[in-house]
This record gives C-alpha cells, structure tokens and sequence, in this order.
C-alpha cells in the first residue's frame, strides 16, 4: 500500500498549523529514493503476511550505513474498524518497529501491517529521546518525551502502548507545532481495561536540516493527509488525535505518500475534533 487515499495532488504550499491539539504469503520489502533532502534519503517499507492472527509485530531497518530518521505503519485488509496500532516508534539507531493487535481480540478476520522506516546519512547530533506517562488504570493517557539536546529540532515522532494486546491502542503520536518535543497517546479499548498501563513516547532530534519545517492539518473525518511543499520532501511524519480524551476512537495508519511529499493518516473513526496529519519537510 503506497497511498492510502487517492485522489490527491501536490500543491504550491500548504497552511501550517503549530500548536495543533490536536495481502501475500511472504514478507514483501520495498525501497524507494527519490531525490534527496537529507544526504542518502530512502524510504524503505515492509509488509506482513495477511493473517488472522490477533497480533502482528513488523521490524523495518534501514539500508547498511544509514540511520532510521521517521517511520509509521498502516494496516491492511478487511480491519479498517477491528484492528488498532499499539506501537510505531525507533528501535534503535536503524530500525522502526510497529505492532498492531485485533482491538479486544474478538475478532476472526484477516489483514496485514505495513511498517515503514525513512532513513538518511548519519545527522549532525542525531538522537533519541523518550518519556514515559506513568502508569495506572486510567481510560487515557498522553505522554511527552524530553527535549532535544541544545539547538536540535524533532525529525519525527514514535509512541508505544505497554499494555497487553488487545487492551489498549495509539490515538495520536506526533511532534509538537515548534518540534521541540515529541507527544503520543493512547486508549484503553471501548470496553476499558481495569489494570495498569502506559504509554512511551519517543523523538528523533538532530540539528536542523535545510528548510526544515512542520505542516499539518485537521479534518473533520477518519482520514487526513498533509502535503509538503514544492521544493521539499517529507523527513518525518505523525498525526492522529489528539492529548485529551475524544471517544474510544484509534490509529490505524501514518503512512508516507508515494513519491515521499507528505502522510497519510487513518483512524477507526470520526472522533470529535476530527483527523490530524503532520509531515516534517527540508529542502530536496
């Protein structure tokens, strides 16, 4: 899956908004570079064998002697209410990890996961930060992690739930309108879960790439895309809700466009407040 919705087209420039609340039987790999806006910019994308299973982990890692910058996940097949993201977030300096898991795990039908790493030459003062929300059985929970290290900028943004599968999904994973932090959230399934739970989130920072820039947009529905502009090229990218509690609504996809100019975001429904996408572009 390349594009989750069509029917787009690039345009000249876009709003920015700062502050903003808010199938196969074998792995299949694929890279994609286009021009480059950060030294050895690729894209790479993995897809999962579509399964009933209740749960799918996918690792993406980036091509030998490049660093994992962004990433996301999208999932796939007839789940566009059942299945819910749990994590997306930098396992380590080259590799994105995702999972995903059936929501309350009652749910007999099929689908796959996509993960998706972007990758670059090692950045000057490249890192990662995290932060953690504590614990306890509350129904929502945000989190936010540190901020980068002296005059460094957030690239992009990962989240994690830490709860049992099934239990509790992403809403929201996205770095903030200044990009200085990183913020994700999560909830409990619709029918709640009554022990304790947590959400990390995690930013990738390195000084400032040329250009370097936050655009997003919210909308009224499940889906929402956000474009960079001409010119630049999509580094990081992050969407979903929002940091307070708007219904028993999930992640299901934060995509890269095809042709590495924007995201694709996706929730399993028309939450109050509506659909948020962010990209982080630099100059091409």
């Amino acid at each position: 899956m390349r594009n989750l919705f069509t029917g787009r087209r690039r345009v000249a420039s876009l709003a920015a908004i700062a502050g903003m609340i808010l199938a196969s039987a074998a792995i299949q790999v694929t890279t994609a570079d286009p021009a480059a806006a950060l030294p050895g910019l690729v894209e790479r994308s993995i897809v999962s064998p579509t399964t009933s299973d209740p749960a799918t982990t996918m690792d993406v890692t980036c091509p030998s002697g490049l660093q994992v910058i962004g990433g996301g996940a999208a999932i796939g097949g007839y789940a566009t209410t059942e299945v819910f993201l749990t994590q997306s977030f930098p396992l380590d300096q080259d590799t994105w990890h995702v999972h995903a898991a059936e929501i309350g795990q009652g749910w007999s039908g099929y689908w796959n996961l996509t993960a998706y790493a972007i990758c670059a030459s090692p950045l000057p003062g490249w890192e990662i930060q995290w932060g953690n929300s504590g614990g306890g059985s509350g129904t929502f929970k945000t989190t936010y992690t540190y901020p980068c290290s002296a005059g460094r900028k957030v690239i992009s943004a990962g989240g994690r739930v830490n709860a049992p599968d099934g239990t509790a999904g992403l809403v929201m994973v996205r770095p903030d309108g200044p990009l200085t932090i990183g913020r994700a959230s999560g909830r409990t399934q619709p029918d709640g879960y009554g022990y304790s739970w947590s959400v990390d989130s995690y930013a990738i920072c390195a000084y400032p790439a040329p250009n370097q820039q936050n655009r997003g947009t919210i909308t009224a529905g499940n889906t929402a895309s956000q474009e960079c502009p001409l010119g630049t090229a999509d580094n990081g990218i992050g969407g979903g809700g929002g940091t307070v509690d708007l219904g028993p609504y999930y992640l299901t996809a934060i995509a890269p466009m095809a042709g590495r100019i924007g995201v694709d975001v996706r929730m399993t429904g028309n939450q109050q407040g509506g659909t948020m996408a962010q990209v982080t572009c630099s100059d091409i």
